[in-house]
């Protein structure tokens, strides 16, 4: 039977947990499917179906049978460690020949010896770096391997003492990409605005919009955005609302809410806080199953891959709503969810499913309307409402984006709604009744006029 590979004999064990989640890049990859192939149809490889506590690697010396009179070869076993039972040493790898397993049934899977075994299980970060007086505590989340730290990635009882890349994976361990280059190279930029704050006083980069900019500024961001995406449920962005205008704080981390002014630099009005993060299902399902995916925008809660969730708050969560909120949730119950359906193409931004229930809910939330409208419909809603909507008046009352059109002043006094100044007599600027921001839109019309309808 001819080799795999230079390094491992023909026959290949190999120790795999089943996946539970197909969106971490801890487990198997289809990419190395191969070897699930070549054990089922070519006999090359052999999976062991054991918890590796059970498993013991053992060797014996043993004559090449290459060439008489050469130098004894170790020859590396697998034996059940149940089987080992006088060694003489401790953590000791050789064993008799009754401690080996084809001694104990004849036809055990793993009784031919193997020249290589590659150990591939991860590593423990080295604490021997650190001074006893400054190193940080070892992690209960990443079952000891990892330092412990804080949400901002500062060394749990070692403050100013900063832990980045994947020794910081403790923080979403089995959770994120926080382990690997494509996600914690947003959780370093994310620690260096921490520094920029904390020792310089630079506040965390924001974008100041106005309210009716918000709908259009989140599916930018859904589109473009890579730190959210990839770190998803430990990045997220903040939206701080101040009535008809926002602030627009990106990649923040999630976990360090509660002490969002402090790290930030950002004070958190009476308006209240939306937070954009990107998050997978909790349900338990099968990802290659017939009901896998959720295309139906009014089930978008029960989205199971990826897709961005908005919680608002009118207060910022406290320590203690962080510590007690639902299993699996990256952050605590809001006064107010909307789920996003899930897309395929990553890409929400369609009318129906996507952006139409996205607009509801930011209009729940900010208590006004933020609709889109045309030159016409704003005049037209300038003369019979007293507060034209928001989009309106940051727009069109303020002369932006108006254009000059004859054949709507055509329209409007051959209907009779503007008398001339020649039949007044008299400007908009006289008559004490006349709103402001029509004033200031360029219109005139006539004291008899009612606006308060």
């Amino acid at each position: 039977m001819p080799a795999q590979t230079g390094v491992i004999d023909s026959f290949l064990g190999v120790f795999q947990p089943k996946a539970g989640r197909a969106d971490l890049f801890l487990f198997f990859r289809a990419v190395n499917n191969d070897l699930i192939d070549t054990y089922q149809l070519k006999s090359l490889d052999g999976l062991a179906e054991a918890r590796l506590e059970k498993i013991g690697i053992t060797q014996r010396k043993e004559k090449s049978s290459r060439r008489a009179g050469t130098q004894n070869k170790a020859k590396l076993y697998l034996t059940l460690k149940k089987h080992i039972q006088h060694q003489e040493k401790k953590n000791s790898s050789d064993v008799s020949g009754e401690e080996m397993p084809g001694y104990h049934i004849d036809n055990f899977s793993m009784r031919k010896p193997y020249d290589r075994v590659i150990r591939c299980l991860g590593f423990r970060f080295n604490f021997s770096v650190f001074d006893s007086s400054a190193c940080p505590p070892i992690s209960d989340n990443a079952k000891g391997r990892l330092p412990g730290v804080t949400p901002w990635y500062e060394g749990m009882n070692t403050p100013g003492l900063f832990v980045l890349g994947t020794a910081a994976h403790s923080r979403d361990y089995r959770s994120s990409a926080g382990g690997f280059v494509h996600g914690f190279r947003y959780t370093v930029r994310a620690v260096h605005r921490v520094l920029e704050q904390r020792y310089h006083s630079n506040l965390w980069p924001s974008t100041k919009l106005l309210t009716t900019q918000l709908q259009s500024w989140i599916l930018k961001r859904l589109s473009e955005a890579s730190g959210p995406y990839q770190m998803f449920q430990v990045l997220g962005d903040v939206i701080l609302l101040r009535g008809s205008h926002c602030e627009y704080v990106e990649e923040f981390t999630l976990q360090a809410l509660p002490q969002f002014s402090s790290v930030s630099g950002h004070e958190v009005s009476e308006h209240g806080l939306i937070v954009l993060v990107m998050q997978y299902g909790n349900n338990k399902i099968d990802f290659l199953g017939r009901s896998r995916a959720e295309t139906d925008w009014t089930k978008a809660w029960k989205s199971n891959f990826l897709h961005p969730v908005l919680y608002y708050y009118d207060t910022l969560p406290t320590e203690e709503d962080m510590r007690l909120r639902p299993t699996g949730w990256p952050l605590p119950r809001p006064k107010a969810m909307h789920h996003m359906v899930e897309d395929f193409l990553a890409e929400w931004d369609t009318p129906i499913s996507h952006i139409q229930p996205l607009r509801r809910f930011l209009e729940h939330c900010v208590q006004t309307d933020l609709r889109a409208f045309y030159a016409e419909s704003c005049f037209r809603s300038s003369l019979t409402h007293r507060k034209p909507p928001l989009f309106c008046q940051q727009g069109y009352l303020k002369r932006q984006g108006v254009a000059h059109n004859t054949q709507l002043w055509q329209q409007v006094h051959g209907a009779g709604l503007m008398p001339t100044e020649q039949e007044t007599g008299k400007t908009s600027g006289s008559d004490p009744a006349f709103p402001n921001y029509l004033a200031q839109a360029g219109a005139s019309v006539s004291s008899g006029l009612k606006l308060d309808f």
